[in-house]
């Protein structure tokens, strides 16, 4: 499938830069000994179909 022929709104993620985002962070957290609690936030959203 092609990003244009995804319906939108639509979340794309890049696992290549994700997991260097998450490796960048633990290394930086490790040096500094900060600890972390990983997250996520997601919007919601109500679609009424009536």
């Amino acid at each position: 499938m092609k990003k244009t022929e995804l319906d939108i709104p639509a979340l794309l993620i890049d696992g290549d830069i994700m997991l260097d985002n998450v490796h960048r962070v633990q290394a930086y957290t490790n040096q500094y000994k900060v600890h972390l609690r990983p997250h996520t936030k997601t919007n919601t959203s109500f679609c009424s179909l009536s």
